[in-house]
C-alpha cells in the first residue's frame, strides 16, 4: 500500500515536472517570436515615418513656400548685361559710362520693386550691351566719299525700329594713322535723305589728301543705341578720286557736246541771246531738275572754313562752280545760261531768286569768308587766311542765370547732357582731364579756361542756381 502510494506521488511529480516543462518550452519560444514581431512592426513603423516625411504630400496646398525666395527675371536680366566683359572690344569711354549710368538707375528701380520704370532702362542697357559687343548694331554704313581734299561723307542707315525720335544725335569719333584711341570728330553735319542719313565731317587727312583712319559712328535715340564701324583707307581715298576725276570727265563731254549743239543750232542761240534777262530766268527756271544728282563741287562751304590748300588744285571752271554753287544753295537764279543749266541738273538746288533781287546778307560769315577765298585763288593766290571765327553757341543759354525746368533738358541726348552740365563749370574758367570736352569747349569763343580741375572749388564759385541745374541735369543723366 505504502509502495503503491510512493508511485502515485512520484507521477504526480513527474507530471507537474512535465507540465512546468512544457509552460517553459512554450514561453520561451512564443516571447522571442513575438518579440521579433514587435521589433519589425517596430521598425517598420519608423520606416514608414521616415517615408512619409521624404515623401511629398500629394495635396500642393500642403506646401510650405514661405521660405523660397521669389525670382526675379528684370534682375536676371540685368545681371547678365554686367557679367559681360567689354574689356576686350573697341568701346569708348563715353559709351561705357552711358550703359554703367543706365545699370545704375535700373538697379534703383529693381530694387524700389518699380518694374513701370526698370523694364525700358533695362532693354536699353541691352541694346548698348549688344551695341558695343557687336551682337546687333541697328546701324550700317554705306559708301564713303573723299568729295573735296580732306572733306568726307557717309552713307548712314539705321534699323526701322531702331530709334524712336525723330531727330536721333549722331556722334563720330575717329582713330586715324598711328593713334592708339579714338578721338570725338567735332562739327559733323547731318542731312537726313529719304532712306537713311548722310554724315559729313572733315577727317584727319595726310599732306597729299590721302586719308587712313577707322572710324566708330554712334547713334542715340530716347531708348536705344546703335553703333557702326567702318575704315577708310588711301585705296579707297583713290578710289574715290578716281570716281571724282571719272565725273569731272563726264562734265567735260557734256561741255564739248554742248558745244556742238552750240554750233549746229547757233540761229536759235542768237535769238536767245535778243530774249529780255526776265524772260531768260523765267525760261531756265521751268527746266525740271535730274532728282539723280546730288553732288556737290565744293562740300560744306556754308558749314567749314575753307583753306587754299583745299581747292588750290582745282581747275578755273570747277572753282567758278564751287563759288556759284554758294549762292545757288540760297535758290539764286543765273544770267549765263551755262551756269544756270549746270545748277538746274542738281537735284539739291531751287533756284527761284532773280539775280537783281538776290541780298548777300542771307549769306553767312563762313559762306562769305570762302566766297572771298575763292575768288582770290581764281585770281591766281590768296592773302594769308584768318583763322576762323569760334562757336559762341551754348548747349542750355542761360543756365547759370535762371532754374531750368524738365522741358529744358527732357529731349537732349546722354552726351548733350553730358555737356550741359560741363558747360555750368566752364562757364567759370574751369579746364578739363577729358581731351573731348578740352577740345569741345576750346572751339567755343566765350571760354576761357584757366583754372585746373584739382583747383576749381565747385561750392565756392557755383551760384544755388546752377548747382541746383547740375542737379536736374545729372538726374536725367
Amino acid at each position: 500500500m505504502e509502495k503503491k502510494n510512493n508511485q502515485v506521488i512520484t507521477a504526480l511529480i513527474l507530471g507537474v515536472l512535465a507540465i512546468a516543462a512544457v509552460v517553459a518550452v512554450v514561453f520561451g519560444v512564443i516571447k522571442p517570436f513575438g518579440g521579433s514581431q514587435d521589433a519589425g512592426r517596430s521598425q517598420t513603423s519608423e520606416a514608414s515615418k521616415e517615408d512619409s516625411e521624404k515623401t511629398e504630400p500629394s495635396n500642393i496646398f500642403d506646401n510650405d513656400t514661405s521660405k523660397e525666395e521669389p525670382k526675379n527675371e528684370l534682375k536676371d536680366r540685368l545681371d547678365a548685361v554686367k557679367a559681360v566683359d567689354l574689356s576686350k572690344t573697341d568701346a569708348l569711354t563715353q559709351e561705357k559710362a552711358i550703359l554703367d549710368e543706365l545699370i545704375n538707375q535700373a538697379e534703383a528701380a529693381v530694387k524700389d520693386g518699380d518694374e513701370a520704370k526698370a523694364e525700358p532702362l533695362i532693354v536699353h542697357c541691352e541694346n548698348v550691351q549688344k551695341a558695343l559687343t557687336g551682337q546687333s548694331s541697328g546701324l550700317t554704313l554705306g559708301k564713303v566719299q573723299q568729295l573735296v581734299k580732306g572733306g568726307l561723307t557717309v552713307d548712314a542707315k539705321l534699323a526701322g525700329d531702331i530709334v524712336d525720335t525723330e531727330e536721333p544725335v549722331f556722334n563720330v569719333y575717329e582713330k586715324a594713322g598711328e593713334a592708339k584711341e579714338y578721338t570725338w570728330v567735332p562739327r559733323v553735319s547731318v542731312e537726313k535723305g529719304t532712306d537713311g542719313y548722310k554724315l559729313s565731317f572733315t577727317p584727319t587727312a595726310e599732306e597729299d589728301g590721302s586719308i587712313k583712319a577707322s572710324y566708330i559712328v554712334t547713334c542715340q535715340g530716347d531708348m536705344t543705341y546703335a553703333r557702326a564701324k567702318a575704315d577708310f583707307t588711301a585705296a579707297a581715298a583713290q578710289e574715290a578720286k578716281e570716281e571724282k576725276e571719272k565725273d569731272d570727265s563726264s562734265e567735260k563731254e557734256k561741255e564739248s557736246k554742248k558745244d556742238k549743239d552750240k554750233d549746229k543750232d547757233k540761229d536759235k542761240k542768237e535769238e536767245k541771246k535778243e530774249e529780255s534777262s526776265e524772260s531768260k530766268e523765267e525760261s531756265e527756271a521751268s527746266i525740271e531738275t535730274d532728282t539723280g544728282d546730288w553732288s556737290q563741287m565744293l562740300y560744306g562751304t556754308d558749314t567749314y572754313y575753307l583753306v587754299e590748300s583745299d581747292i588750290n588744285y582745282l581747275t578755273p571752271w570747277q572753282l567758278m562752280i564751287g563759288r556759284n554753287e554758294i549762292y545757288a544753295r540760297h535758290g539764286r537764279l543765273f544770267n549765263d545760261p551755262e551756269i544756270q543749266e549746270y545748277f538746274n541738273g542738281k537735284a539739291w538746288y531751287k533756284g527761284y531768286i532773280k539775280p537783281e533781287d538776290f541780298d548777300d546778307s542771307v549769306l553767312s560769315d563762313v559762306e562769305k569768308y570762302n566766297l572771298k577765298l575763292i575768288y582770290e585763288v581764281e585770281k591766281g593766290g590768296s592773302e594769308p587766311e584768318p583763322e576762323p571765327a569760334k562757336d559762341s553757341s551754348y548747349m542750355i543759354s542761360g543756365s547759370s542765370d535762371r532754374y531750368l525746368t524738365d522741358s529744358d533738358v527732357k529731349g537732349l541726348s546722354s552726351w548733350q547732357l553730358m555737356i550741359a552740365r560741363n558747360e555750368i563749370y566752364a562757364r567759370h574758367g574751369r579746364k578739363f582731364n577729358d581731351s573731348e570736352l578740352q577740345e569741345y569747349f576750346n572751339g567755343k569763343s566765350w571760354y576761357n579756361g584757366t583754372i585746373a580741375p584739382e583747383n576749381f572749388n565747385a561750392d565756392a564759385i557755383l551760384s544755388d542756381i546752377e548747382q541746383a541745374n547740375l542737379k536736374l541735369i545729372h538726374k536725367y543723366e
